[in-house]
């Protein structure tokens, strides 16, 4: 590995470890009342002062170009997709199957970026493939994929593409990028809310909430930098590696949820954890 790619390989690792821990203050929120889009819209919005002050403070606003803000837009729905799965399934699935991303990324890479199809590469998304298979409990029809499941699939799908185009962008402002994607962030969620219904006590909550200083720290301290390293590291890495080392989310995701929540985490959740992450393996040898 380059040493001009320790920087961002560092941050992306450290990211990863963050996310993994994200369904902590996710539970928080669904404590207070708001669950699915309402819980992403809240901490969108409490996130987006200390990016804009970041911004601000920085390098100020610049011209970004149409890529490098589909990109954003796409992480955006990918973030609010994770966080709504949170919400919906155990924090163990939507780790695991979110990151399928790493396959893919390879497939992005080899229709669009140019890249060669080899074995290896055959060979890791065999791997992520199983994996899926293997947490899913060997049924692919839609009685075995809930709402929860598919969120995370989508959500990883969704940031195989939107890191992609990060990567692929021409120089931009990584704060003004970060910022772009917490707003749209919001809106997606609050679209995601509105189409599963409006409902006046997850609007009220939302409201109550934004005035509680703990979801300040939570926006200020850790959604907000966690999405700006994030999106630091995709726009300076390539796809597959970046998914990659978000992979690492596993450790500390299923860890933390196994050892706080005591979810299940049996022989064939261990062995499709161990079938994805071999695949993420094989992708950073190629």
């Amino acid at each position: 590995m380059h040493r001009a790619n320790a920087l961002p390989v560092g941050m992306a690792l450290f990211s990863a470890v963050l996310w993994g821990l994200w369904w902590i203050p996710v539970h928080y929120l669904n404590s207070t009342g708001l669950s699915g889009a309402w819980a992403s819209l809240a901490v969108s919005i409490a996130a987006c002062p200390v990016l804009l002050a970041m911004l601000l403070f920085g390098p100020g606003f610049s011209r970004m170009p149409p890529r490098l803000i589909m990109g954003a837009a796409l992480a955006a729905l990918a973030i609010t997709t994770y966080t709504m799965a949170l919400d919906y399934t155990d924090v163990v699935r939507v780790v695991l199957l979110f990151y399928l991303c790493p396959a893919w990324s390879t497939l992005i890479e080899c229709r669009f970026m140019g890249r060669s199809w080899t074995w290896q590469s055959v060979l890791a998304l065999t791997c992520s493939l199983t994996g899926l298979f293997l947490i899913l409990g060997g049924d692919l029809t839609s009685g075995g994929v809930g709402f929860g499941e598919l969120l995370a699939l989508v959500s990883g799908l969704l940031w195989a593409v939107g890191s992609s185009l990060l990567f692929t962008s021409p120089a931009g402002n990584a704060a003004q990028l970060s910022l772009l994607s917490v707003a749209l962030a919001a809106v997606a969620s609050l679209a995601a809310a509105l189409l599963g219904g409006p409902s006046p006590d997850n609007a009220a909550a939302v409201v109550r909430v934004l005035g509680d200083f703990p979801v300040y720290l939570i926006g200020s301290l850790f959604f907000g930098p966690m999405i700006a390293v994030t999106m630091w590291s995709a726009w300076k890495l390539p796809p597959a590696l970046m998914s990659y080392l978000l992979s690492t989310e596993i450790i500390s995701g299923v860890v933390s949820s196994v050892v706080l929540l005591d979810e299940r985490f049996g022989p064939v959740e261990f062995f499709g954890a161990a079938a994805i992450l071999l695949g993420a393996t094989i992708e950073l040898m190629l």
